[in-house]
C-alpha cells in the first residue's frame, strides 16, 4: 500500500505532490533484478537491469511503518473598494505514525497493488502540536480499495471518517494499474551504478490526465543508480530522483487566474531486489506553490499558498 482549492486550502495542488510520491510506493518497490551484474571488461563498465516495479502478487505480507511531515502556508490578500485591505493567514503543521501488517488482496494485471488491507500497530497524528482525536485504534482493520476512479477506506468494515481518511489519501494510496514504476521512472536499457535517465515524462503526463488535477503542462526529473550490495535475492539498490510537476491546475473561484503552480519531489532510497523478503526505505520530500491573482465583483485578490511535505515508509517483506 503503500486536495480543492479554497482560500484556506491547497489540498488540490498537493494531489499532484501525492500522485508522484504514489509512483514510488514501496509496497510496488522500485529494485535493482535480482540477476548477477554482466560481467566487466575493460571496455564496458558492470551494468545492472534496474526493475522499479517488481510485480505484486495476492496473499504477498510485509510490515509497514510510515512518517508524514507535512506544513501548509496560506496567504490571501483581499482588495474592496469600500472596505480596508484584508489580510487571511493560516499556518498549519501536522505530523503523523502509522504502524501496521499490510496483506496484498488484489492485483492489477501489471502487478499494481489494487486492493490491501493494513491491521494497525499504531496511528497517531498532531495538528501544530495538538493530539489529533478521531483516528483509527491499534488493532483496528483498515482496507484501501482502488476498485473505482478513487480510493475507497474502511475501518473494520465501515467508511473511514475524517480526519482519518485525509492522512490514509496521503500514507496510503493505490496504484491506478494504468502505468508501471518502470514505464514511468525506469530506464531502458541496463545502466552502470552512477548512471542517470530522464523519466518517461510522455507517460507521466499522459498518466496526470486522469489525476484531480491535471492535465499538468510538464513533467521533468531524472532518476540514479546510487549503488547496489548484494547479490541474488540479496541485492539491494539504492536509487534516487527528482521530479517536477508544472501546470497544476487546481480548482479555482470565478475570476481567477493562476500564475504559478509548481510541485517538485526528490527521491532516496535503498530497496531490495524481491518483495518477498528484506527491507525497504524510502524518503520523498515535495514542495509545492501556487500563485494566484482574480477579481470578483469589483473585489480583488491575490493567493499564495506553499505545501511541504517529506515522508519516510519502511517497509520489511515476509516470505
Amino acid at each position: 500500500m503503500r486536495i480543492k482549492f479554497t482560500p484556506v486550502s491547497m489540498m488540490s495542488l498537493m494531489l499532484a505532490a501525492v500522485a508522484v510520491a504514489a509512483c514510488f510506493q514501496l509496497s510496488n518497490t522500485f529494485a535493482a533484478d535480482a540477476t548477477a551484474p554482466a560481467a566487466a571488461t575493460t571496455a564496458k563498465a558492470v551494468t545492472y537491469t534496474v526493475n522499479l516495479s517488481p510485480p505484486n502478487k495476492v496473499g504477498q505480507k510485509a510490515t509497514v511503518v510510515v512518517d508524514l511531515e507535512y506544513k501548509l502556508v496560506n496567504h490571501v490578500a483581499i482588495t474592496s473598494p469600500n472596505s480596508p485591505p484584508q489580510n487571511q493567514d493560516s499556518n498549519t503543521e501536522t505530523k503523523a505514525h502509522l504502524e501496521g501488517e499490510e496483506e496484498v488482496l488484489a492485483v492489477y494485471p501489471n502487478g499494481g497493488i489494487q486492493k490491501a488491507a493494513l491491521i494497525l500497530k499504531a496511528f497517531t497524528a498532531t495538528t501544530n502540536g495538538r493530539a489529533m482525536m478521531g483516528l483509527p485504534e491499534a488493532g483496528a482493520k483498515i482496507v484501501a480499495d482502488k476498485s473505482g476512479k478513487t480510493t475507497a477506506y474502511t475501518v473494520d468494515g465501515h467508511p473511514a471518517g475524517a480526519p482519518g481518511v485525509v492522512l490514509l489519501q496521503m500514507i496510503l494510496p493505490m496504484d491506478d494499474g494504468k502505468y508501471t514504476d518502470q514505464e514511468k521512472f525506469g530506464p531502458q536499457n541496463p545502466v552502470a551504478v552512477g548512471a542517470t535517465w530522464p523519466v518517461n515524462s510522455a507517460n507521466m503526463m499522459d498518466d496526470f490526465k486522469d489525476k484531480p488535477d491535471g492535465p499538468v503542462s510538464g513533467v521533468n526529473g531524472t532518476m540514479k543508480l546510487d549503488g547496489i550490495t548484494g547479490t541474488g535475492a540479496d541485492q539491494v539498490a539504492t536509487i534516487s530522483g527528482n521530479i517536477t510537476v508544472e501546470g497544476v491546475q487546481p480548482s479555482l473561484p470565478p475570476g481567477a487566474t493562476i500564475d504559478t503552480s509548481v510541485v517538485a519531489s526528490a527521491l532516496s532510497g535503498s530497496v531490495p531486489a524481491t518483495t518477498t523478503q528484506g527491507t525497504a526505505k524510502k524518503t520523498m520530500t515535495t514542495s509545492g506553490k501556487i500563485a494566484a491573482h482574480g477579481d470578483t465583483g469589483g473585489t480583488s485578490f491575490k493567493y499564495n499558498s506553499t505545501a511541504d511535505k517529506k515522508q519516510t515508509e519502511t517497509i520489511t517483506y515476509h516470505q
